[in-house]
C-alpha cells in the first residue's frame, strides 16, 4: 500500500496488514481439520438457546401482549379500564422487582443461591394470589 506525504513529493511504503497474522506477529495458516469436530459446550448450546427464548417469551413478551386479552379480561370480570390495567402493571413490576432483589442479593451471597431463592419465591406468588 502506498501513501503520499502532504507535500505530494515522496511516496512511503506502508506495511500491509494480514488478517491471518497472530498477536505474536507470525503468519497463521489454515489448518485442515481431520476427524469429528465436537462443540466446546458439549452440544448443550441448542438447549441453552431454546431455554433463553422460552424465558424471554414468558417474561418480556407476554406482559407486552396482554393488550390482546384486555377486552376479554374486562368482559369476564366485569371490570373497568382502570381495574383491568392493573394486570400488566403488576406483571411488569414483579418482573422488575425480581431483578432488583437479585442484584441486592448478589452482593450478599452467591449468584446461584439467589437465583434459586428468587425462582422459588416468585413461583409461589401466583399460588398466594389464589
Amino acid at each position: 500500500m502506498v501513501s503520499e506525504h502532504a507535500n505530494g513529493m515522496e511516496p512511503e511504503k506502508l506495511p500491509e496488514a494480514n488478517d491471518c497474522e497472530s498477536e505474536e506477529g507470525g503468519r497463521g495458516g489454515s489448518a485442515a481439520v481431520t476427524g469429528a469436530v465436537t462443540a466446546p459446550d458439549g452440544g448443550w448450546g441448542w438447549v441453552v438457546l431454546v431455554a433463553t427464548i422460552v424465558v424471554l417469551a414468558l417474561t418480556l413478551a407476554f406482559p407486552s401482549c396482554v393488550g390482546i386479552f384486555y377486552t376479554d379480561l374486562q368482559n369476564d370480570f366485569q371490570a373497568s379500564n382502570s381495574e383491568t390495567s392493573w394486570v400488566p402493571s403488576i406483571m411488569t413490576s414483579v418482573l422488575h422487582a425480581g431483578g432488583k432483589t437479585s442484584k441486592a442479593g448478589n452482593k450478599l451471597s452467591s449468584i446461584q443461591l439467589i437465583s434459586v431463592t428468587n425462582t422459588f419465591i416468585f413461583s409461589l406468588l401466583p399460588l398466594l394470589s389464589l
